[in-house]
């Protein structure tokens, strides 16, 4: 429970508004800068932060990671930390690229503008929200397979972007149930979003309806990533992800052999084909089938096929916002601390 971590954070010294802060970083970020601290309490300058941040740093819950004499930035990494709010398994606590770093600093500014929101904050959390809500199986979500070196066991671990999820109790036309933020790192390719409504679409079919947020540090690449979420998640709510499973691929062959028998062309067929063909047509029997061959002879194959991979359209969103900070933090880092 969320009370029940900020009174384990405040055992170990700090006052509630601090706990509150490392909870929210611990999850979300792993690091933090002044700035964003003095934002979550609603002060700036003066003693607080320093304070806090002496002592983060005195008690060894956090370290000082140096890019500039001036400019610096806190890694929550003490074990304990995470332990108090029952996530000892986090990896923010372990130590980051530069690239990653910034990424997770976009992350925590984005939670932190939007804090009056509903956010499912871990793995954990994730998985059963999507489970108890919408009855969505684990096979439906994002995943990655881990083989454990010593065995031949493995394990699969959920959600391991850790990019932002947040949930609308009351959900609209206009403003959907679940809410996915992809954090743009600024790399100069969109290859990785792409990659991300790969991974993400079994669970957006199973939805129907959602956003997709993309955050970014500038304005640089919010039209091509728009372009990028059209090409995958069209206006008409088709889509062109996903693939035709075992039975869809038979049916369509069915359908191939059907037309041929229609149009008098034998060609191929043999008695084996026909025998085939005859048992293809006691299998795709009934109206839905007949249906689907109206339509797959009228619109084409393709049409057909976006037909089957989204049979009720998607109310797919799609959503950009520019951070207002900056994050050039290796080498020409100015705002961010």
């Amino acid at each position: 429970m969320l009370e029940d971590s900020i009174q384990n954070l405040c055992r170990l010294g700090y006052r509630p508004d601090e706990a509150s802060f490392l909870r929210m970083a611990g999850i979300h970020s792993g690091y933090f800068v002044r700035r964003q601290f003095e934002q979550f309490i609603g002060a700036s300058g003066g003693g607080a932060s320093a304070r806090f941040i002496e002592q983060i740093v005195d008690r060894g819950h956090a370290r000082i990671i140096h890019f500039r004499p001036d400019r610096l930035i806190y890694h929550i990494c003490a074990l304990r930390i995470y332990a108090r709010f029952d996530d000892a398994d986090n990896r923010n606590r372990r130590e980051k690229a530069p690239s990653t770093i910034k990424r997770k600093l976009m992350c925590l500014d984005f939670v932190l503008a939007n804090r009056a929101q509903q956010f499912l904050e871990s793995e954990n959390r994730k998985v059963s929200y999507f489970a108890d809500a919408w009855g969505i199986r684990q096979e439906h979500l994002p995943f990655r397979r881990y083989k454990f070196r010593r065995s031949t066991g493995e394990r699969f671990s959920y959600f391991v972007d850790k990019l932002p999820i947040y949930v609308s109790p009351q959900p609209t036309d206009e403003d959907p149930a679940v809410h996915f933020a992809y954090i743009d790192d600024g790399l100069q390719t969109l290859a990785a979003f792409h990659t991300f409504l790969i991974h993400h679409h079994p669970l957006f079919m199973a939805l129907k309806s959602f956003e997709v947020i993309f955050v970014a540090a500038d304005g640089s690449f919010l039209e091509s990533a728009r372009r990028v979420f059209r090409r995958c998640y069209r206006e008409d709510g088709t889509t062109t992800l996903g693939e035709l499973d075992a039975e869809q691929i038979r049916m369509i062959e069915f359908f191939r052999m059907r037309r041929k028998r229609e149009d008098k062309d034998f060609r191929g067929l043999g008695t084996e084909g026909l025998a085939v063909y005859r048992t293809e047509k006691e299998h795709f029997a009934g109206s839905q089938y007949e249906e689907l061959y109206r339509k797959w002879m009228v619109e084409g194959e393709s049409a057909l096929c976006r037909h089957i991979l989204s049979p009720n359209p998607l109310e797919a969103r799609f959503r950009t916002v520019v951070l207002p900070h900056d994050y050039e933090i290796f080498g020409s880092l100015s705002h961010a601390s």
